[in-house]
């Protein structure tokens, strides 16, 4: 996809405060948490099932709907009200929610002064133009402070996607106050199941998957073949002990660069510094879990390699003395990189052959991903992730079955 992503972060959080303050949305007192990305449920409809990936191109360069778009949460601890707006890659207002407490009582309108209301709102404040949109629901919901919520449905009447797919519009005033604008997608019920179907026989293999990693690889790889090693005493420890830890510490260190991202997901029931040791707590006990996992895999990769191939350099000796400068290392590194132009080759005729000649699907995407920039440390996890995958996947999925 090509997205044209003239917004940026800081000016995404900008704006939001001045809607803020200029409507009087959301805590008087906020934090700011900002994310871009799509409405992936809506993709995969019209990927799937409205003409492919074409289609969906297609839609966000018409502007029928925008998929990708800014999100901006304003938040408070101990604060029920709280309020998200979205905004178009652009830098246009695409809509905005604000959540108010149940208990919170607010004079409340009758319908038609609501529906009044809520469309002179939407024109002037939020840039809605009716001209295409006929209304289709409404509904009203009495709070336990006896505050009523009235929600009215659009559809959009100039395009529509298949038979049951619609654009859609929904506002919701809350007592006397319009609380959400929010442009959506509806999706039909029956794909929805079809959906579900697909995952769940993915999530099958998936399963099967697992059990045969941990049955083969963990069980048969590590803790018998571990167990054999020791018996024979083939089993050098030290050199996997600190690489186990240096990449688990690396891993550890990338997850915490994303925690700026994690405000999105906060309860403000609970308070920021339980929120905040949760997550420190939870990704210690990963972090102990992983360096296990990585110096038993490490130390079976290399005992079992040595015991299998005895005349082929040590794998801990690979980098020192003379070794480096041998040969068979040169060769063994340079025809790693010269393996990338065979790798790129395979993955491209893989996936156009199979998404042209046998309908696979692959769910397009932008080059880019915004959120990383929003991490203290964007080269950090881009370490992280490659260092794990290229040591202890190599040594757990290739070094122990060979």
């Amino acid at each position: 996809l090509n997205i044209d992503l003239t917004m940026s972060r800081e000016g995404a959080l900008n704006k939001a405060s001045e809607l803020s303050d200029k409507y009087f949305i959301g805590p008087n007192e906020n934090y700011q948490v900002a994310t871009f990305g799509s409405d992936r449920e809506a993709q995969n409809f019209i990927e799937l099932d409205q003409g492919g990936a074409d289609k969906f191109i297609e839609i966000l360069d018409n502007e029928y709907y925008q998929a990708y778009t800014w999100k901006i949460r304003h938040y408070y601890p101990g604060d029920v009200n709280e309020v998200w707006f979205k905004f178009t890659p652009s830098g246009e207002t695409y809509g905005f929610y604000e959540k108010l407490s149940d208990t919170l009582f607010v004079e409340s309108l009758n319908e038609a002064s609501a529906l009044k209301y809520a469309k002179i709102e939407a024109e002037n404040s939020w840039n809605v133009d009716f001209s295409n949109y006929s209304l289709v629901e409404k509904s009203q919901d009495k709070k336990p402070s006896n505050r009523i919520d009235h929600t009215f449905v659009y559809k959009r009447n100039d395009i529509s996607l298949g038979e049951e797919g619609e654009y859609r519009l929904k506002l919701v005033v809350s007592g006397n106050k319009l609380t959400t604008v929010d442009y959506h997608i509806k999706i039909p019920e029956k794909f929805t199941r079809k959906y579900e179907e697909m995952r769940s026989f993915n999530n099958t293999i998936a399963t099967i998957a697992n059990y045969g990693l941990l049955l083969f690889y963990i069980i048969g790889g590590i803790v018998i073949g571990l167990f054999l090693l020791n018996r024979e005493r083939w089993l050098i420890w030290r050199p996997a002990v600190y690489w186990g830890i240096f990449i688990s510490v690396v891993v550890f260190f990338s997850g915490l660069n994303f925690f700026p991202l994690e405000w999105l997901g906060y309860d403000t029931a609970i308070s920021s510094q339980n929120f905040v040791i949760q997550r420190l707590l939870f990704s210690i006990i990963n972090l102990v879990i992983l360096t296990c996992l990585l110096t038993l895999s490490f130390l079976a990769a290399e005992g079992l390699s040595r015991k299998a191939f005895p005349h082929h350099i040590q794998f801990w000796k690979l980098w020192t003395d003379n070794n480096a400068s041998s040969y068979e290392v040169l060769g063994r590194t340079v025809g790693g990189y010269l393996m990338i132009a065979a790798d790129l080759i395979f993955v491209v005729l893989f996936y156009t052959i199979t998404s042209n000649y046998f309908g696979w699907w692959t769910p397009s995407g932008p080059l880019f991903e915004p959120d990383i920039i929003a991490t203290p440390f964007p080269w950090l996890s881009a370490v992280g992730m490659s260092l794990n995958a290229g040591f202890w996947e190599e040594c757990l999925f290739r070094a122990v079955p060979l």
